[in-house]
């Protein structure tokens, strides 16, 4: 789980489809099907996520944009292009986890945040040295995650916090400079 940079948010969101897709079906805690149906939702759809990163005290915003298409990060108050390829984030994910030795996921409770009614799962993720905790708000309309915070390392010297907020409506591709 090292080394991630401001990508670790929107490769995060994915963690839990890979996982289900490496593991037979009996290696996946059953609490944890509504993430994954809500995260395997996220590539079928355009979205824009708004990302705010605390590492050290220091705090980074950044948006990433998924079209049909393409991928894009704002970072700096600069657009880019993410090269992507099919299946690429999943490799990532799958060599991040490799060691993972616990996932875990609960429902917390129902709630409404970003204006909409939403569940609220829980899901930790770890591998021994370093661990996750996943808050995952999942909207009861449309099944997709709409908010998300994420520690990696909580209690640790290594700690980051993230937090993402993901729109679905009027996404377009940005302006690339």
């Amino acid at each position: 789980m090292r080394g991630l940079s401001v990508f670790w948010p929107s490769i995060f969101t994915v963690l839990l489809v890979v996982v289900a897709a490496g593991a037979d079906a009996g290696d996946i805690p059953a609490d944890c099907k509504p993430v994954i149906d809500a995260v395997s939702k996220i590539d079928s759809v355009p979205s824009h996520a708004y990302n705010t990163t605390i590492r050290a005290g220091s705090t980074k915003l950044s948006e990433v944009i998924h079209t049909a298409n393409s991928a894009y990060v704002l970072v700096d108050g600069k657009w880019n292009t993410i090269p992507t390829s099919p299946g690429q984030a999943a490799k990532q994910i799958q060599e991040n986890l490799k060691d993972a030795k616990s996932v875990s996921c609960r429902l917390v409770k129902n709630e409404t945040i970003d204006g909409q009614s939403a569940a609220l799962y829980e899901t930790l993720v770890g591998d021994g040295a370093d661990h996750s905790t996943n808050l995952m708000w999942i909207s009861k309309s449309t099944g997709l995650p709409v908010h998300q915070k994420i520690q990696v390392n909580p209690d640790g010297t290594d700690k980051v916090e993230y937090e993402i907020r993901f729109e679905y409506t009027n996404v377009q591709a940005p302006s690339v400079k």
